[in-house]
């Protein structure tokens, strides 16, 4: 068999201050309290000819500019290619916006993260990194795909006539139909002769979850159900667990408030404990493979003349002391402008092999289809959402047609077919 070493790192970074939540636009207030801690983890593979770090973090996510100055700054400190490091967002909606961000108020509007909190950020990912790389140990290989029901469904839910409305809770009367979601958990583990590990885990679920009290739980800090996986796995097994999330654009918890957070950790957690003998060996060395693909933005905008319109808005909404009628639309333009300075987009894959299981990174909220056909064509792939960037959803092409927020100018920042195009490239490579 490849021998594979591992290493691995954690580092809490949980704000000790109030800080703007990314998640909701409307959501202006800062934070009070925490309800879960956030976490940075660092996961360094090494089969003597190749290295590769996986880096996950408790945020909505990076955008694709700030995913590769961190993964850059980690070069920097390891030696390891940047091109071989992978920056992977849990997606949380109550965590600090690290990342350039919009909100619907003049009171937020558009907003950037201030430079000692990315600082802080880039100083854990880098040492976290370090760490990993000094702790390298031989390990053997493992892997486990476990379906999982009743957690998720799709929130595109379509009237008889084929339209979609989107349902951000389960809707528990009306004549709809739910279209699929990706229910496989699936995991790796990394594994040492006396029995410490850590475990690479994957699943589509939006993380959405509240509390008792959505009002106040809204503004409260919290890794969601993601925590609760980590404690379970981590408190059985004692491995450390590193999450990447799933095609979970459209997959959201069939229940979101009250004790779902913690029910929904457990339940995924405890799937993974109790297939502890499912766990089958994986053969095989490290692969690293980038590829890029031009795609258009879904709107065009002038970045001067979206600037000058926002910063007029801005200031009518200040002297009123309310945001104006026309804030929201001179917002979005400013956001996606500064994205996209030249209304075009050279979106990142990475595919990263780990003996026959490829590790299909893209930076978008991707759908459910997307994974449910590349699983069922190539049964050894993954789908990480969130991951070397973050720049909206990934609708295919005909969900267009039927609306829903996923498909919307607002949602997705790429013309329609970008989603189609990106599928037809990950296919032909993992062919």
């Amino acid at each position: 068999m490849t021998a594979i070493r591992f290493g691995t790192a954690i580092r809490d970074i949980t704000p000790v201050r109030p800080v703007v939540l990314h998640g909701y636009a409307h959501r202006v207030e800062r934070s009070n309290g925490v309800s879960e801690p956030l976490r940075l983890s660092a996961l360094a593979l090494d089969d003597g000819t190749t290295q590769a770090l996986i880096i996950t973090l408790d945020t909505i996510g990076l955008h694709t500019t700030e995913a590769a100055e961190l993964a850059a700054a980690v070069e920097r400190a390891t030696g390891v290619p940047a091109a071989n490091t992978l920056i992977c967002a849990s997606h949380t909606h109550f965590a600090p916006a690290v990342s350039t961000a919009w909100f619907s108020s003049h009171e937020v509007g558009f907003f950037e993260p201030e430079e000692a909190d990315r600082n802080r950020i880039f100083s854990a990912a880098t040492g976290a990194a370090k760490e990993a790389l000094e702790t390298l140990v031989p390990c053997r290989v493992e892997s486990v795909r476990i379906d999982v029901a009743g957690v998720s469904f799709n929130r595109r839910t379509a009237r008889p006539d084929g339209s979609v409305e989107t349902s951000f809770r389960y809707p528990n009367e009306g004549d709809w139909a739910f279209g699929e979601v990706d229910r496989e958990l699936t995991a790796m583990r990394f594994v040492t002769e006396t029995g410490t590990g850590a475990v690479l885990a994957n699943f589509g679920c939006h993380p959405v979850t509240g509390g008792y009290d959505s009002e106040a739980d809204s503004s409260r800090i919290s890794s969601d159900y993601i925590h609760y996986l980590r404690r379970t796995v981590e408190g059985a097994w004692g491995y450390t667990l590193h999450f990447t999330l799933g095609a979970a654009g459209d997959a959201v918890p069939r229940d979101r408030y009250g004790e779902s957070r913690r029910r929904i950790g457990a339940v995924l957690g405890e799937s993974l404990v109790l297939a502890d003998r499912m766990f089958a060996p994986v053969d095989g060395g490290i692969t690293v493979r980038r590829l890029s693909m031009e795609a258009q933005t879904i709107l065009a905008f002038d970045p001067g003349e979206a600037l000058t319109r926002y910063e007029a808005e801005l200031q009518k909404s200040r002297e009123a002391g309310e945001t104006s009628e026309g804030f929201a639309d001179a917002l979005f333009a400013r956001f996606r402008s500064s994205l996209y300075p030249e209304n075009r987009f050279a979106v990142p894959v990475t595919l990263l092999g780990i003996g026959p299981v490829t590790l299909v990174a893209l930076p978008f909220e991707v759908l459910s289809e997307f994974a449910t056909r590349m699983k069922s064509r190539f049964p050894q792939s993954v789908l990480i959402s969130c991951a070397g960037g973050y720049q909206g959803y990934l609708p295919f092409a005909h969900e267009y047609e039927r609306g829903g927020y996923e498909a919307t100018d607002r949602s997705t920042h790429l013309a329609s077919g970008t989603a189609d195009a990106l599928y037809g490239l990950v296919e032909r490579h993992l062919r």
